[in-house]
């Protein structure tokens, strides 16, 4: 009989068979979102000269000065080649290059121009809105490190030095099975003793949202076995990850891991001390993981979650440790397991702090806790009923869902 495991031995069984896949080169244009592969660093210094903070006028002068002559500038001569002496001035617009000499940029509201001349009556302050060179950044400072996701600032920054291309690790290519004699695509009709597919799509949505590339979404359960397994080698050599739903509890010939088994793939383990979906399993075919999730649609979400995402993670770079906080319970849980369970949560965030939500439908086969589920609530074996108010571990999941955007990096 297969040894059921603890969710953290399953992690650190996964961790030792999956590595970053290898990088790759891509237009910065198209980076946002993607994990770099190498520490970036600064190209020059930034700004690269001294530069206009404001709209105004760059000055060289004294304490005692009022009074300004405006040099034009000819027409093939840029600000960096022009020269100021005492009491000159030109005008200057914000990030402009400043002339040689300039000790003081006057914002234009402050200055009264009279023909030729500008008038300041103000305090002179060498220094006043200029930004030094290198002020933001040095040359050869570090800028974004290694297994970092890009957003629009840094995409932003990058530009500032004109970064063209970036080296970020290869999105993981996914194969998603969906096992099962009864199981029909999500596109027919099904018949009376047939189900629709919705954990195919399920599925394939989320290893989107974790930068995945979904290759194929495909039904196995009526198909000949002879002529089944050379389709799927086929779809397993393009692959980097393959997640299968269904079949993991049963002992048939469409189940998964008999179908594995038949393939040549190392089972790892095959149960975790867990609800809902603790008949979950992990594989390595040819050194490629597979995940084996429930059929269950609630039991299917919750186990990509603990399984699927710290791989996807780590093919990336990134760090596979899921993103735990505390909340407050917003309402009472009474029942009392005798497993670990997650349960299904819609978690906000306020100037109070984290709370959390039990949603309807947590039976492993409802897709009601579906709605609005933006958490998974970490319910220790054994754990007394929850009231409002108590204090629990959560896991949160999309950053989009639920008015989480904002509130996390």
């Amino acid at each position: 009989m297969p040894r059921s495991i603890e969710l953290e031995e399953a992690h650190e069984i996964l961790s030792k068979i999956v590595c970053p896949l290898l990088p790759e080169s891509i237009p910065l244009a198209d980076a946002l979102g993607r994990i770099t592969a190498h520490d970036l660093y600064a190209v020059c210094d930034l700004p690269p000269v001294p530069q206009a903070s404001v709209d105004g006028f760059a000055v060289v002068g004294s304490a005692r000065a009022q009074r300004y002559q405006v040099v034009e500038r000819p027409v093939d001569c840029n600000n960096w080649d022009l020269v100021l002496h005492s009491g000159q001035t030109a005008y200057v617009v914000t990030g402009g290059v400043l002339p040689q000499g300039t000790q003081m940029v006057i914002p234009r509201e402050q200055v009264k121009v009279t023909g030729g001349e500008i008038v300041f009556s103000g305090e002179f302050v060498s220094g006043s809105n200029i930004k030094r060179c290198g002020e933001d950044f040095r040359h050869g400072e570090l800028l974004v490190s290694k297994g970092t996701c890009l957003s629009a600032g840094l995409i932003g920054l990058l530009a500032a030095f004109g970064y063209m291309e970036i080296p970020v690790f290869r999105c993981p290519k996914v194969l998603v099975l969906s096992i099962g004699t009864q199981i029909v695509p999500y596109n027919r009709i099904p018949k009376t003793d047939e189900t629709r597919d919705s954990n195919g799509l399920l599925l394939a949505s989320l290893v989107k949202r974790e930068r995945g590339r979904v290759i194929a979404v495909e039904v196995v359960g009526k198909q000949n076995t002879g002529e089944l397994l050379p389709h799927l080698i086929k779809l397993f050599e393009q692959s980097d990850l393959v997640i299968t739903t269904g079949g993991t509890f049963a002992t048939t010939n469409g189940e998964a891991r008999v179908l594995l088994e038949k393939m040549g793939a190392k089972q790892l383990f095959s149960e975790v001390q867990l609800k809902p979906g603790g008949h979950v399993g992990a594989a390595v075919w040819n050194s490629k993981p597979v995940v084996l999730l429930s059929g269950n649609p609630a039991a299917c979400l919750v186990g990509f979650e603990l399984f699927a995402v710290p791989v996807l993670r780590s093919l990336q770079g990134l760090s596979p440790v899921l993103n735990r906080i505390r909340a407050r319970c917003l309402n009472p849980y009474s029942k009392k397991r005798g497993v670990r369970c997650f349960l299904r949560g819609h978690a906000r965030c306020s100037e109070k702090g984290w709370t959390i939500d039990f949603l309807p439908g947590q039976k492993p086969s409802m897709m009601r806790s579906f709605l609005g589920c933006n958490a998974l609530i970490d319910i220790p074996p054994n754990h007394p009923p929850l009231r409002e108010g108590d204090e629990v571990s959560i896991i949160l999941l999309d950053p989009n869902a639920g008015g989480l955007a904002g509130y996390l990096t």
